[in-house]
């Protein structure tokens, strides 16, 4: 099960290869080798990412 990395909820949708999207917080992250990167969507629709998150392996 997929939660967020920003709200930890689990009413996560993905929405791409390795992206999901948030229905609690309404953020979008995108899962890489690298780590998490989270996003937040603005009101002319685009993206801005919030901060990232680095997988601890």
């Amino acid at each position: 099960m997929i939660r967020c990395p920003y709200c930890h909820s689990t009413t996560v949708g993905r929405i791409g290869t390795s992206q999901y999207y948030c229905w609690s917080c309404y953020y979008e992250f995108a899962v890489q080798k690298q780590g998490i990167q989270c996003f937040r969507i603005v009101e002319d629709g685009s993206l801005t990412e919030v901060e990232e998150f680095i997988l601890k392996g």
